[in-house]
């Protein structure tokens, strides 16, 4: 069985169940036979990622679309501004970025087998995609090696949703625990926004058990405890998709359909799959 982030947001968020449909869970997360259409916000995600870091897997820069007088949009050419800024930054930070060779240290693929005493015939493995494995020079942080992971929201103080990146302490940091925990790493999210008015970029370290070497002190008690809590929910949480897993195996993968687990499914007849559970309407 294998266990990402994504799957492990896709069925708990902050420990709690969320409501999803386990075919879909199947069909998208565990087999990879249907593929979950690429929103407008993710594909800019791309396009940012492919020119700062590496390619697609195909070794292809990712493209956005040209207005229909074939000119850029307001937001790539802002995008492409972050974009040549991305060098100034990482340099200012001490980060090193290497793209190719032996060396390389960007979308570098990591995969660990974990073992639980409950799941004794069970075989899991914890895969991941590390955006970039870096150094970092600045302030509170001299390190020689960390993890980040690149984002590129519109806002990056926004203060509402699930990625409110203005209020972070809000938010699931299960990507940043998981991928601290895999690697022993202290973890930062990097984010560059292409607001109309104010577009910049930001560091956010993220409090995990790998951030504090010396462990407890009196001067980091608080984010140590809270570091600590964390990775005692990521290990609690991985059981608990692996229980809810082999439960929906059981039973064969049945279907719940909604209007939230149905909208902009792959398996749903409306985007060319053939679920006959599909379900449009939304319940107030």
């Amino acid at each position: 069985m294998r266990i990402s982030s994504t799957l492990i947001k896709s069925i708990l968020h902050k420990g709690n169940s969320i409501d999803t449909c386990p075919k879909k869970i199947y069909e998208t997360y565990l087999t990879g036979n249907y593929k979950t259409a690429e929103s407008d916000v993710m594909r800019k995600g791309r396009y940012f990622e492919s020119r700062v870091l590496d390619p697609d897997k195909n070794g292809q820069l990712v493209d956005l679309p040209l207005l229909r007088n074939g000119e850029r949009s307001a937001d790539q050419i802002r995008i492409d501004e972050q974009i040549k800024a991305f060098d100034i930054v990482t340099h200012n930070y001490g980060m090193i970025v290497i793209k190719e060779g032996k060396s390389r240290n960007t979308q570098i693929p990591v995969r660990k087998k974990v073992e639980y005493e409950e799941y004794p015939n069970v075989e899991i493995v914890i895969d991941a995609v590390i955006d970039l494995i870096s150094p970092i020079s600045i302030r509170d942080y001299n390190l020689d090696a960390a993890i980040f992971d690149l984002k590129l929201p519109m806002d990056r103080n926004n203060e509402h949703g699930k990625f409110s990146w203005g209020l972070p302490q809000y938010m699931d940091h299960t990507q940043a625990v998981l991928y601290s925990h895999i690697l022993n790493l202290p973890f930062f999210y990097l984010l560059f926004d292409y607001k109309k008015n104010d577009k910049g970029h930001k560091l956010i370290p993220v409090a995990t058990l790998s951030m504090f070497p010396e462990g407890k002190t009196a001067a980091n008690e608080q984010s140590y405890l809270l570091a600590k809590q964390r990775e005692i929910d990521l290990k609690l949480n991985i059981k608990e998709v692996i229980r809810l897993i082999m439960e929906w195996d059981y039973k064969g993968y049945p279907e719940f359909g909604s209007d939230d687990n149905c909208k902009k499914c792959p398996l749903n007849p409306l985007y060319g799959g053939n679920c006959i559970h599909h379900n449009s309407i939304k319940e107030t």
